[in-house]
């Protein structure tokens, strides 16, 4: 299902509860997972099994990263750099997710 607060604005800190939230619709299958450019770089995944067809506004979480995710990030097509998530889970499987770095402006690149 949807995920929470993985993809918002605003001030750092908590942002979102639990995971999975969405009521499931849609279809389950295998979808390939990319970012709005276009470019074979921006091909997060291929194949990802899910079960319930992914929605516009939905939240895709995805860990572990590396270490040059932001030190290599490029400003192909004048992308801004993306907010940074950090989670924690419950002991009842519940998400706390938190801003640890806002999402970049156009005001933050031409300071």
């Amino acid at each position: 299902g949807a995920g929470a607060g993985a993809g918002g604005s605003g001030g750092v800190g908590p942002i979102g509860s639990c995971v999975g939230t969405r009521e499931q619709s849609g279809r389950a299958g295998l979808w390939d997972i990319a970012g709005p450019l276009c470019f074979s770089g921006d091909l997060v995944a291929r194949g990802l099994v899910f079960d319930v067809e992914p929605q516009q506004g939905d939240a895709l979480a995805v860990l572990d990263t590396g270490a040059y995710t932001l030190s290599m990030w490029s400003r192909y097509n004048s992308r801004l750099s993306p907010a940074v998530h950090a989670y924690s889970v419950a002991a009842d499987g519940c998400v706390t997710w938190t801003q640890a770095r806002k999402r970049e402006t156009v005001e933050d690149v031409l300071r």
